[in-house]
């Protein structure tokens, strides 16, 4: 049963991708159980957010709730060095549709990504 009956016809974005401030993630791996007069002024702890865990939760996001033939757009940190089949994520309900490159400085790059929903997410 999906909670969520969401299904959007595009999704852009930005990740992060732990080149700067890094990425982060709500929770703990030994949460604590917060007394429930400290629940308005809480601030849940936070742990490192892999990037490739970043890009496995955002694919299997994507792929579940993008609607079929929907388009995926997302900037990818890169070096001159990029080689697509090694380096661009990919996952079995999505499929490459364009991989644009923007030389930034020295051996850096960004890649624009679009993908397209090609099979049901199980």
């Amino acid at each position: 049963f999906d909670v969520m009956q969401l299904r959007f016809d595009a999704i852009l974005c930005d990740p992060p991708y732990g080149l700067r401030a890094g990425g982060r993630r709500s929770g703990t791996k030994n949460p604590i159980k917060v007394p429930p007069q400290y629940y308005d002024n809480h601030v849940p702890r936070t742990q490192c957010y892999d990037t490739r865990d970043i890009m496995f939760d955002l694919l299997q996001f994507v792929a579940k709730y993008l609607r079929m033939d929907g388009r995926f757009v997302y900037l990818l940190p890169a070096t001159i060095d990029f080689e697509a089949k090694k380096d661009l994520p990919t996952h079995p309900c999505l499929r490459l549709v364009a991989n644009s490159e923007q030389q930034c400085q020295g051996i850096f790059r960004r890649r624009l990504i679009t993908m397209e929903k090609c099979a049901e997410f199980n």
